[in-house]
């Protein structure tokens, strides 16, 4: 294999295996996005938690991104733009991939109005008040 070594993994006998202090970062991700439709608000609390990269760096919304598109976690490998089966454990099940990317597949408006109607990303929400009265 070529290329950086992924999160979730480590080499031995020239094979991947799991790394199981990384794998619970891995399905934490992908559940994390499922669940948030932000990599925003991930980002910002995996920085306060010091959740970090395999190689050390706080995590940015590109490296999830990046995370969320591999197929490795699934148990394949790309050669030529095409997927094949490899010979490392899988880390992911179907469904938590799937899940994850329900979301990748909505628009960005519809991932925003998912994050304002909960309040995450609006911190002052239900404490502002209108001159009538009303909640803003």
């Amino acid at each position: 294999m070529g290329g950086p070594l992924p999160l979730g993994y480590d080499v031995q006998n020239r094979l991947l295996v799991v790394s199981e202090a990384e794998v619970a970062v891995v399905r934490r991700i992908f559940a994390d996005f499922a669940r948030d439709c932000s990599t925003t608000y991930m980002v910002r609390n995996y920085a306060a938690e010091g959740i970090r990269t395999k190689t050390s760096r706080i995590f940015c919304e590109q490296s999830i991104y990046k995370l969320l598109h591999s197929r490795m976690y699934l148990g394949k490998i790309v050669h030529k733009g095409r997927y094949y089966p490899g010979q490392h454990p899988v880390i992911l099940t179907v469904a938590q991939w799937q899940a994850a990317h329900d979301v990748l597949v909505q628009t960005t408006e519809e991932r925003r109005a998912a994050v304002a109607t909960d309040g995450r990303g609006l911190p002052l929400r239900g404490l502002i008040f209108v001159t009538s009265g009303e909640l803003a």
